[in-house]
């Protein structure tokens, strides 16, 4: 009996919890037998608030049993209460740009406990919205999936067109996300593994884009350095990404062909012009693709410098065509959520700040997390970084 009701308020706690209430400030539903003249209510009353001190009182031996289904089912009502309530975002998200650097220093404080207030609270917050992501976790679809926890939501997901005979190879870890004031500006897309490199030129080709900004090493050492390296003859690191450019000349993935024009290198990045055309439009010109790989950011961390990454932005911005038949612009790392969320994240922040002179980097980050799961991996990549 006592279990179970130790079972429901612990319960209750955590939906406090998830709502962003401290269970300790929210008063506990006893009552006090000194005021209460009824003697069974005194009998359920001297229960209730002995379960919370000892399971061995004589007055809780004289709980009956319809007062435990009774005090069960008022532990019921309060968690379907509660239920009902969506958790909310934090009051006050939006921060004007003279007030900066204020609030940054405010909620950096205590070891950044108020940003990771807010950043704890944001899985609850976009939960409640119930994004859907059901085609991306079919069983057909798994492998095409780098990690099982990072997939796309199916109504920003990039549907390719289905190949003859083949009923899910419509199907690319890869999602819409829009820019600020700009719907689908960008395709976040997880870095191609060996048997999804031929899907992401038929994606790149499909949806016309012309910028590939690519964040990430074909192998990195991850978030500890390695001190004994492997054998020179071995990239050492954990496989990030397959590479998916031409090693020598030129190369074919399924019926696209791409080939190296030229690579320049700049410092941090290196920029690879690629031709890019396709066997069933033989009939159209090469398109000229550029790829932009930044190459000083280090997977769950953040670059050393800001004014790299924002030359880097600012050349990926550069690189896109006019054309309004232009695609979105691919940005991918190895999952395409941690350093691909927080790149497009600081485009839309500094879009906004331009135009508005304010950010709101909570409600921008829940949104980019209800068309892709798990954007903005982490509290580094996130709130701070951008100041």
């Amino acid at each position: 009996m006592f279990r179970t009701l130790a079972k429901l308020r612990g319960r209750k706690q955590r939906k406090l919890k998830a709502r962003g209430q401290n269970p300790n400030e929210v008063k506990e539903h006893t009552l006090d037998p000194e005021y209460i003249t009824d003697d069974a209510s005194r009998n359920l009353a001297d229960s209730r608030n002995c379960s919370k001190t000892s399971l061995a009182t004589s007055e809780c031996s004289q709980l009956s049993n319809g007062d435990v289904i009774e005090d069960i089912a008022q532990y019921d009502d309060e968690l379907d209460e509660l239920d009902d309530v969506k958790p909310s975002k934090p009051d006050d998200t939006v921060i004007p740009a003279d007030k900066l650097l204020d609030i940054f220093v405010t909620k950096h404080a205590d070891e950044d406990r108020l940003f990771r207030g807010e950043f704890e609270s944001l899985p609850a917050f976009v939960a409640s919205h119930s994004p859907k992501c059901e085609y991306a976790k079919r069983p057909e679809n798994k492998d095409k999936n780098r990690y099982k926890n990072v997939v796309t939501c199916d109504d920003s997901r990039v549907e390719l067109d289905k190949l003859e005979g083949f009923e899910n190879s419509d199907y690319i870890n890869a999602s819409y996300i829009d820019g600020y004031k700009h719907p689908r500006k960008f395709i976040a897309a997880q870095g191609p593994k060996e048997n999804t490199v031929a899907d992401f030129w038929r994606m790149i080709w499909e949806r016309r884009c012309y910028v590939i900004v690519m964040i990430t090493e074909l192998r990195e050492l991850g978030r500890f350095y390695v001190k004994t390296l492997p054998s020179p003859n071995k990239f050492p690191g954990k496989k990030k990404c397959e590479q998916y450019w031409p090693q020598d000349e030129y190369e074919e993935y399924g019926k696209v062909t791409v080939q190296t024009h030229s690579t320049f290198q700049y410092g941090s990045f290196t920029k690879r012009l690629l031709k890019v055309s396709h066997s069933e439009h033989s009939e159209e010109d090469p398109r000229m693709v550029t790829q932009l790989q930044y190459r000083a950011w280090p997977d769950h961390g953040v670059p050393k410098t800001t004014s790299e990454i924002f030359r880097f932005r600012l050349r990926s911005l550069e690189a896109q065509p006019d054309d309004i038949d232009a695609g979105p612009i691919v940005v991918h790392c190895s999952a395409g959520v941690g350093r691909t969320g927080t790149y497009i994240a600081l485009d839309c922040l500094l879009d906004r700040l331009k135009e508005e002179q304010n950010v709101d980097i909570y409600s921008l980050i829940a949104d980019m997390r209800l068309c892709r799961t798990e954007m903005v991996q982490s509290l580094v990549g996130g709130y701070p970084s951008h100041f």
